[in-house]
């Protein structure tokens, strides 16, 4: 009985065991570029937006800048934005059930290769529960790492069936889950060295099956048009801007990274996100020995290609999955990540499953301690993902662990210094941000297009923690950096509000409401100008136009509520203090008072 329902059984343990080690991480928050990609991206807030996420990169809708084109990752927000709003948990659920779905679809992969429940299900397991992938499962904005993996291992299942007993349908469904992997994450484009490997391992039934055939060539049809599409789109920048070295000298970089991804399979201890962009020396140990295994490792898959193909493949589709990522079109993020494991990772998992079989298939002593150490293996990896994944569901957790690693890392510090400021603590913000600046005066500039975004924060912790010159200082950085930077202007003249300089408030939020028209706060901040100028017709006007351009936008309410009641217009003060109300705004105590007698009259 339990033999006739052994798929069954297999899919749903794991399914069962990969939401297991991930459902620790449903009530995390958004972290690092969760924030940009869902948090602060216009494009995901409404359907209307689904043509600019197929026009621009990764992080159109935001005041970022990516040379990555991945619109179905960008999509995946919008649907969840459409069910889920901001509540993370939807996302994270998102996440977990394309990570269980991949882990599935590399069971049934493997399941084809083999024909061996025992290899397929130990290969399924291990890769649904293994720690390297947290960063791609736990991290909402690691998605497209999943979304790519999975569509094209439905690709591969789907050509494999198009080998057996080629369809029409069959054939269309094998295209579009290309595409789809292509839409979703760049690395897709090794695909067709992939498949050629996959191809050559299916088990032969005949000359038939070691043609290569239309759905090949369709493949690699596809890639060639995703190519040009790709260049007229978002071109690629040429290496020599992304990187002063060549590809030679980024080699041993590779080598490098090649034996801490083994040591990550074998013993994944002190993870982390940022590794950084390293150049390496070849006389560097780290890169002989990799340059040494990567020998070994060939040499097997050679003497191996005839007597066990599944060995063969695994070690070539480990070491062709990691070319994309080998630097050798230069990534100046960094030398090696760990989600970037999350493709050639099915290799090692494979070969570590057919050692087990081999022992499985020994006798019956040695079935029970292939399993244990299946069981044991199983254990290990999944007290490990559940123990890193809690450093991802806090910010202030994930960015204190990154820096225990990168301790002068710019992105993280000034991370943690947003979150700091954002729950109030001024203190450990300002500290942050100083810290920064001693590193490097200018840090912002080196976000690119974000810099004036940096400079405008730094502006507010300032003028939160009350010094107000020094906030003005960064203010007018953030216009050098980006003189159409309009919440700048909009918070520089905020600022001299408060100093008093009304004349020069004027000037700045006019340019604000000039650069973004429908800048309800602007506004809202320009009629406070004009009511301290006496010109309370323009105010009224400034006011009326905030609401106009946000009708939640509660102070704009507020504001017209208190001219009226200054000008002794009392059904139009207890009527826009009504709507400031309804809208949340807390007025201060004699104000509401004062609303209150006037509507007893």
């Amino acid at each position: 009985m339990l033999t006739k329902y052994a798929g069954i059984l297999s899919v749903l343990l794991i399914a069962i065991v990969g939401f297991a080690v991930y459902a620790n991480t449903l009530n995390g928050d958004f972290v690092c570029d969760d924030n940009y990609f869902v948090k602060h991206n216009k494009n995901i807030q409404g359907w209307s937006g689904l043509r600019d996420i197929f026009n621009a990169e990764v992080s159109g809708g935001t005041d970022m800048n990516h040379a990555f084109y991945r619109p179905l990752q960008i999509f995946t927000y919008m649907a969840d934005y459409s069910v889920w709003g901001l509540n993370s948990k939807g996302y994270h659920i998102t996440n977990i059930v394309l990570h269980i779905l991949t882990a599935l679809a590399v069971y049934a992969l493997i399941r084809i290769l083999s024909g061996n429940l025992f290899i397929s299900l130990a290969a399924g397991l291990l890769f649904s529960v293994h720690p390297a992938h947290v960063a791609v499962v736990s991290y909402i904005a690691g998605r497209a790492d999943s979304l790519a993996l999975l569509f094209m291992l439905l690709c591969l299942i789907f050509y494999a069936r198009q080998v057996e007993r080629p369809t029409l349908i069959g054939y269309i469904f094998l295209v579009l889950c290309y595409v789809l992997a292509l839409l979703a994450k760049e690395n897709a484009m090794i695909f067709p060295a992939l498949l050629l490997v996959f191809h050559y391992a299916l088990p032969a039934t005949g000359k038939k099956r070691r043609m290569i055939n239309a759905s090949f060539i369709s493949i690699l049809a596809v890639a060639c048009l995703y190519i040009i599409f790709r260049a007229l789109i978002l071109p690629l920048p040429p290496p020599h801007l992304l990187s002063r070295t060549t590809a030679i000298g980024r080699l041993p970089g590779f080598f490098v990274a090649l034996v801490s991804y083994l040591r990550i399979l074998f013993f994944p201890i002190d993870l982390h996100m940022e590794y950084g962009y390293k150049i390496f020396s070849y006389t560097d140990p780290r890169v002989i020995s990799g340059i040494l295994i990567t020998i070994v490792l060939l040499a097997c898959a050679f003497i191996k290609i005839k007597a066990n193909r599944l060995i063969s493949f695994s070690i070539i589709w480990f070491l062709i999955a990691l070319l994309p990522v080998s630097n050798i079109y230069p990534i100046p993020i960094a030398y090696m990540a760990e989600h970037w494991l999350y493709v050639p990772s099915i290799g090692f998992f494979l070969l570590l499953a057919i050692a087990l079989n081999s022992l499985y298939r020994k006798g019956k002593v040695f079935k029970r301690a292939a399993a244990a150490i299946l069981c044991v293996l199983i254990c290990y990896y999944s007290f490990i993902t559940v123990s890193y994944n809690r450093y991802w569901k806090d910010p202030v957790l994930f960015y204190k662990r990154m820096l225990r690693y990168n301790p002068n890392n710019l992105r993280f510090l000034g991370g943690l210094a947003n979150v700091y400021f954002n729950r109030g603590n001024i203190r450990a913000t300002l500290f942050l941000y100083e810290k920064c600046l001693s590193i490097d005066p200018n840090f912002a500039k080196l976000f690119l297009d974000k810099g004036a975004a940096i400079y405008t924060t730094l502006g507010n912790v300032y003028n939160v923690g009350g010094r107000t010159g020094k906030a003005i200082d960064f203010y007018k950085k953030a216009i050098g950096a980006d003189p159409s930077y309009a919440k700048a202007y909009n918070n520089l003249g905020s600022a001299y509000l408060d100093i008093g300089n009304n004349e020069d408030a004027l000037a700045v939020l006019k340019k604000a409401v000039e650069l973004e028209p429908n800048f309800a706060i602007a506004y809202s901040n320009l009629g406070r100008a004009y009511l301290k100028a006496g010109r309370k017709d323009d105010a009224e006007a400034s006011y009326k136009k905030a609401v106009e351009t946000d009708p939640a936008y509660a102070v704009s309410y507020y504001n017209l509520s208190s001219l009226y009641l200054d000008e002794g217009k009392y059904d139009l003060a207890v009527r826009f203090y009504d709507e400031a109300v309804q809208h949340g705004h807390k007025s201060p105590r004699v104000f509401s008072d004062n609303i209150e007698a006037h509507r007893k009259k």
